[in-house]
């Protein structure tokens, strides 16, 4: 059998080849997140009750990167007093807003995450079901249950138990990258923006997670070490959901407090307000025709577009403007011009009695539009009938 042999040099390559695809691998493992449960699914708790808030996600760094924007929102969750009327998109049932939309949106995000004391294995779920309400709930319960997708702070991040999943030291903040990750378009407060629910786990001690003395291997073994030990929340980021006006762009933009001056950190406002995203409404151009206002319009109906930010549905034309109904009869020695009534082209004929044909000659006699034709009837001859040398011959 021969051997394969290794010369210093190219150990030292190999290694470094080997640590860069690993450092890769964990880099992926993060960013791609693993699908299915949320806290207590995941962590076969009976209940996740995130009493404890140890480590939370306090802050986004920058913008999201979004990749597939939403195009309508839900009160999916909600309370709704008044019926239908707050559901938008769906009914208003016994638990509240039991609908969801089908509308997604998927987006990758550096978050900010806090700590008190330092902890360990610390995950990240996020919830894509848009925080269904359980059965005899009024309200949803955030990533406690449902659908979520969840991540870790890979080794490539704070280590403190040598294992492959992150942590994070005593009152410190880190900054962890996560995503994509596809979630459903819910904006439960109807403030404009996304409402994207989020947990945290983590391990009091090392090697408690997943379980006590085992050693967390990555994104599939981030738990809640105890049913205390996660703390949920909102995502602090704005994604805009568009609204039922198709003739506006609904998009974030950063303002000193509530002033209309714009920012980009604190440092560009007044000492004590704050730079604060908010969804703004930015009418499309006058004229626009985008899907949901772009009926045509026709020969006695003005067609659908945007005005003032507004779509202006499309009305009938003023009554008795020209138009030609079908079938057209356009040249019959009869027919009118055709007027727009209510919206409709309505066939004119001229009245009863007008002369259409001349008599030709002392035995032809004239024609007279009957009033409901637009032809002229029949050229019949006159009383006279037949005379020598005349046209007309019965």
């Amino acid at each position: 059998m021969i051997k394969n042999r290794c010369s210093p040099v190219s150990l030292v390559l190999f290694v470094a080849v080997c640590a860069f695809l690993i450092c890769a691998v964990n880099v992926q493992a993060q960013n791609t997140g693993i699908p299915g449960g949320c806290v207590a699914e995941e962590g076969n708790l009976n209940k996740a009750n995130c009493t404890a808030n140890d480590v939370r996600l306090t802050a986004v760094v920058g913008k999201p990167t979004i990749f597939d924007e939403c195009h309508g929102g839900t009160n999916a969750g909600g309370l709704c007093p008044n019926g239908d009327a707050d559901c938008p998109g769906g009914t208003c049932g016994a638990g509240g807003c039991t609908n969801l939309t089908t509308d997604t949106v998927t987006f990758s995000a550096v978050g900010q995450f806090s700590a008190g004391p330092q902890r360990y294995d610390v995950g990240i779920y996020i919830a894509t079901d848009g925080d269904a309400v359980p059965p005899g709930a009024k309200v949803g319960d955030g990533a406690r249950t449902g659908e979520c997708t969840r991540f870790d702070f890979g080794a490539n991040t704070v280590d403190l138990d040598g294992d492959a999943c992150g942590d994070i030291l005593a009152n410190s903040t880190q900054n962890v990258e996560f995503g994509p990750v596809t979630v459903r378009c819910v904006d439960t407060d109807g403030d404009g923006k996304l409402d994207i629910i989020n947990c945290e786990t983590w391990g009091n001690g090392a090697n408690e997670v997943p379980t006590q003395n085992s050693d967390c291997t990555g994104t599939v073994d981030v738990v809640a070490g105890t049913p205390s030990k996660c703390g949920c929340g909102l995502l602090p980021v704005c994604i805009a959901v568009e609204d039922a006006n198709v003739c506006d762009v609904e998009e974030c933009k950063s303002f000193c407090g509530a002033s209309n001056t714009t920012c980009t950190t604190d440092a560009d406002c007044s000492a004590g307000v704050k730079c604060v995203e908010r969804v703004v409404h930015t009418p499309l151009a006058d004229g626009s025709t985008p899907e949901g206002c772009n009926a045509a319009g026709d020969q006695c109906n003005n067609p659908s577009q945007c005005t003032g930010g507004t779509c202006v549905v499309g009305g009938p034309k003023a009554d008795g403007a020209n138009c030609e109904a079908p079938p057209t009869d356009a040249g019959g020695l009869c027919d009118a011009q055709d007027t727009c009534l209510s919206g409709t082209c309505v066939e004119k004929v001229k009245p009863a009695g007008t002369v259409c044909r001349l008599a030709q000659n002392e035995c032809d006699a004239a024609e007279t539009c009957d009033g409901t034709s637009p032809n002229c009837p029949t050229d019949m001859c006159g009383p006279l009938k037949v005379r020598a040398g005349l046209f007309c011959t019965e």
